[in-house]
């Protein structure tokens, strides 16, 4: 955009330089200058932000109990193309095509803080993914100032993984989106928020009571782990990609880790890329290209873990231990080897 604006605060998160017009705590606050988005919080209102023809382009099989979708994606047709995200509860937000302008509205019953916990997850998603950069739905942390993603389904814990590696002394480079950027032999990871978003039984385990930690909003369950505060490191610049593990739940022991290649890593992978409910068919296109890319370039893993938090900390050592056995067997972004299985204790 090329905007500046001192009266705004600027931010650096998923390589992207977003001016806000209301402080997020979350974000790394950097120097005045071009920006690439721009968000405005307009707070609480029920009416549509621009008029212009709507077209549903997704919604939602989740439903409220009166049966409305919980997300709603239309494309509205204005002066200037948008999209808007709307909520079952009245968040609403506006992205122009671009990805360059966000505008973001509530309902009586919301506050600003909830809002945040949209932008700063599918929003800022759809931003990227409008903007041409390919994110997995995974945590990211760095081992010997090389980034590994950890990604999975929802609920395998990848957010509470990468809490453990933290409170193991790694850095923590990003919670619930992995941006994939650089070129077809090198892929880059950028920084997204300083905090981890866990639910209250990971809090229980790793810090001692359900409550430890502060809550996101007072009207969501979820808690957030500062990685800037209590000794904790995040890791604020970008590092390359040096291999995924993909986590799966199962009760097979959690030192066994096995590489994925070909069109296993393929299936894995797409599985896992971030939002891709909201995009259209040239989006996925490209998002294959760019799928088959990074698996001929970065080692895929699959972790089989235990429904337990007992073998976290083991996991987490194993992970750590796989990573510098294959870095060490070749260069990180030569084609994965053949398959095979590792018991791995630092």
């Amino acid at each position: 955009m090329g905007d500046t604006d001192s009266f705004s605060p600027i931010y650096l998160v998923c390589g992207l330089r977003v001016r806000s017009d209301r402080r997020i705590p979350d974000l790394l606050p950097v120097d005045p200058g071009p920006v690439d988005v721009a968000v405005q919080f307009l707070g609480h209102s029920q009416s549509e932000l621009f008029d212009g023809e709507r077209t549903l382009r997704y919604a939602s099989r989740a439903l409220t109990e009166s049966g409305e979708s919980t997300v709603r994606l239309w494309q509205i047709s204005s002066p200037i193309s948008l999209y808007q995200l709307t909520y079952a509860d009245g968040t609403q937000f506006v992205i122009d095509e671009p990805g360059s302008k966000v505008w973001a509205t509530w309902g009586a019953g919301s506050t600003f803080e909830d809002t945040l916990t949209y932008f700063l997850g599918p929003v800022l998603g759809f931003v990227l993914r409008l903007r041409g950069v390919t994110c997995l739905h995974s945590s990211a942390v760095a081992v010997d100032d090389v980034a590994i993603a950890l990604t999975g389904t929802s609920g395998a814990g990848k957010s509470t993984m990468a809490a453990q590696f933290s409170s193991m002394g790694y850095p923590v480079l990003s919670d619930d989106i992995t941006t994939l950027g650089g070129s077809a032999a090198s892929f880059v990871v950028q920084p997204s928020t300083g905090r981890l978003r866990l639910w209250p039984s990971s809090v229980e385990h790793l810090y001692g009571h359900a409550h430890a930690l502060p809550r996101l909003t007072p009207s969501w369950e979820k808690q957030y782990l500062d990685l800037r505060t209590g000794g904790r490191r995040f890791q604020s610049a970008p590092l390359p990609l040096g291999a995924i593990y993909v986590l799966n739940q199962g009760q097979e022991s959690a030192d066994e880790i096995s590489e994925i290649t070909g069109s296993a890593a393929m299936m894995q992978l797409l599985g896992n890329v971030y939002v891709n409910y909201l995009l259209e068919e040239d989006f996925r296109q490209r998002d294959f290209v760019r799928i088959a890319k990074l698996v001929n370039a970065v080692p895929v893993r699959k972790v089989n873990l235990r429904h337990n938090f007992e073998m976290l900390a083991q996991t987490c050592r194993a992970i750590a231990c796989d990573f510098r056995r294959i870095r060490n067997r070749r260069p990180i972004q030569n084609s994965p080897s053949t398959s095979m299985f590792v018991s791995c204790v630092e």
